[in-house]
């Protein structure tokens, strides 16, 4: 069995979440005229006391103040190191410059994220690390099987809370949606402290220790595996089908099976730039199946969508 199919198969996969951290929440939201990043640190640090807390209010602040800005471009950098001192003392330097700027820019891509939480951590005494691999936000037609064939995307997080190593991504914590009047902007915390099993599911280090799992997953695996929603995904387990793609071609009806734990009320799915609601399904013994014609779609992306939440997205071919 695929070792991904094996890591996913628990049955339940929770958050790590207190309720009292909203309360850390209301607070930061009253931080206004903060100057600078010292300023930031050491509020955070006479309001909250424990290393979660403390983290909570960076993560909070972050999402709530940093816009992502798709043009904003980072510098390549060619400077030839005579050590590996030198290189660890002029990294510290170079994303500590790239914190400043994107606090006070309040803009930024994911290594401005990454950046800027990781150096309000060790302001605070608190061990982080900035961790680059591959991020999946879609499903294509990829036949790449290794991850050198994937450049790095993507970069988040990986800090020490009570010694122990959690998940941060502060950049897809933060979405813009339009509206009549512009934009609105939405707020998640479904990268907070996120349980590993689901973390990697759309995240693939470039070094695999740094995913905090013991079980190793094939890059190919987690290359073909569908696009999934983790907000949506938490209680159940996908059986069917578990690759990207489905092949439109074939003269029966693609069947979707899931293992699920919590009621359903409705299965819908996104595909031809319109919504299909309240299709037929079966859910006997937490088991929910149901079966689509996908045999004439002229579209390529299908999105499938329980009780109103993303699940998952497949390619079709």
């Amino acid at each position: 069995m695929n070792k991904l199919i094996i890591i996913i198969s628990f049955f339940s996969i929770f958050y790590v979440y207190s309720q009292s951290l909203e309360g850390v929440d209301v607070i930061v939201s009253n931080y206004h005229h903060i100057k600078n990043i010292d300023e930031l640190s050491n509020k955070i640090k006479t309001d909250f006391y424990s290393e979660r807390e403390r983290v909570r209010a960076i993560y909070t602040w972050i999402v709530n103040n940093i816009r992502y800005d798709n043009h904003y471009l980072i510098p390549p950098e060619f400077t030839i190191y005579t050590s590996q001192k030198e290189y660890k003392e002029q990294s510290k330097i170079r994303i500590k410059t790239l914190a400043v700027n994107t606090f006070n820019s309040k803009k930024g891509i994911c290594n401005n994220y990454a950046s800027l939480f990781y150096q309000l951590c060790i302001n605070l005494g608190i061990k982080c690390e900035i961790v680059v691999g591959f991020a999946k936000n879609k499903v294509t037609a990829t036949t790449s099987n290794t991850i050198s064939s994937l450049s790095s995307n993507h970069a988040w997080n990986k800090v020490l809370i009570d010694n122990k190593y959690y998940l941060i991504d502060t950049t897809w914590s933060r979405n813009i949606i339009p509206n009549k009047k512009g934009y609105i902007k939405i707020i998640n915390y479904d990268y907070f402290l996120t349980n590993p099993y689901l973390f990697v599911l759309d995240h693939y280090p470039k070094h695999f220790e740094d995913s905090l799992i013991n079980n190793h997953i094939p890059v190919v695996s987690f290359i073909n595996y569908p696009r999934i929603f983790i907000k949506g995904y938490k209680g159940m387990r996908l059986i069917r089908p578990i690759k990207s793609s489905i092949n439109k071609s074939k003269k029966s009806n693609t069947k979707f099976i899931f293992q699920i734990s919590k009621p359903i009320e409705k299965v819908s799915y996104y595909l031809g730039n319109q919504f299909h609601n309240n299709i037929s399904y079966d859910y006997n013994n937490n088991f929910l199946t149901f079966d689509l014609d996908l045999k004439k779609s002229k579209d390529n992306n299908l999105t499938l969508y329980i009780n109103n939440e993303a699940i998952c997205s497949y390619w079709l071919k």
